[in-house]
């Protein structure tokens, strides 16, 4: 079944808005349908995507010291017990 077409020859008018559930699929919506409608200028336009890149890299810097975090004591509470300590600690969901 694809995400086009329910069957044989029936297409699925409302597939589409899945795409919304991606982030930069729906900036570029928004971007479009608000420069055009409201005649906002490029710049304030532009100002949809810096809140998408503040966003990213905000949570790009978190997700990383959690991740250092998880891993730093993951390998102490190894090294009391003396199991061994690999890289793929930081994965494992314990």
């Amino acid at each position: 079944m694809s995400l086009w077409i329910k069957e044989a020859n029936e297409i699925n008018p409302f597939a589409s808005l899945r795409l919304l559930k991606f982030s930069n699929m729906l900036l570029c919506c928004l971007y479009l349908g608000c420069s055009n409608q409201y005649h906002f200028s490029s710049t304030f336009t532009g100002l949809w995507y810096l809140t998408g890149l503040i966003g990213s890299t905000a949570g790009t810097l978190l997700g990383e010291a959690m991740s250092d975090r998880i891993y730093i004591r993951r390998t102490e509470k190894a090294k009391l017990i003396r199991n061994p300590v690999f890289l793929e600690m930081r994965l494992s969901p314990q």
